[in-house]
């Protein structure tokens, strides 16, 4: 509830493009495949491969970014790429070799839920990667973070911090069953007010 998710499928390089304009998001989430040289796979009017270069993608963004402070290319071989998206983005977010499906998703759901609970993006990266350790998955060095000039990740947060749950007062415990003289345990039936002082 912190945050509103549109999803795009199967999108055009110019799908991309009117998503930025239509929908002016914070964090743009790529999930699919990617060349070690070429940049990601996204497709042509025929549902065909096409390879979008992240210069091309910096240079979308440079001209029309508004809200966007986070990019995540959640695609194998692009955290070199990557760096070029950094100079324009505040945060780019790559990995650095191919990554299997399960840990792109522990690593993005882990990202997204310290984010929403008010976390800065730094917190939340290494969240993610924590939540990769956690798991036993041995790919916790793929995704890399990266900060443009000037910008601190420490200090950024896309959502403000949740508030501490409320502290619950337990009623006070009755007193354990006595014996009688005989030795014999004596049961009372306890009942407790709402301020919590037990009554007989």
């Amino acid at each position: 509830h912190r945050f509103e998710l549109i999803p795009l499928l199967a999108v055009r390089p110019r799908d991309v493009m009117r998503g930025l304009l239509e929908y002016q998001p914070h964090v743009l989430h790529f999930a699919g495949h990617g060349s070690p040289t070429e940049g990601i796979v996204l497709e042509d009017d025929s549902g065909n491969t096409k390879l979008v270069s992240a210069d091309a993608l910096a240079q979308l963004f440079a001209v029309i970014k508004d809200n966007l402070r986070v990019v995540l290319l959640n695609a194998c071989f692009v955290g070199q790429q990557a760096e070029g998206i950094s100079k324009v983005i505040d945060f780019t977010i790559g990995m650095q070799k191919t990554i299997g499906d399960k840990a792109a998703i522990v690593f993005s759901s882990s990202f997204y839920e310290a984010l929403a609970y008010g976390r800065s993006v730094k917190e939340a990266f290494d969240y993610g990667v924590t939540g990769l350790t956690m798991e036993g998955i041995p790919e916790s060095k793929t995704p890399t973070l990266m900060e443009r000039a000037g910008v601190n990740g420490a200090l950024v947060r896309l959502a403000a911090p949740t508030a501490k749950a409320p502290r619950i007062k337990l009623p006070k415990a009755p007193e354990l069953p006595r014996g009688d003289q005989h030795g014999n345990v004596i049961i009372t039936d306890s009942r407790f007010d709402v301020e919590g002082d037990p009554t007989i």
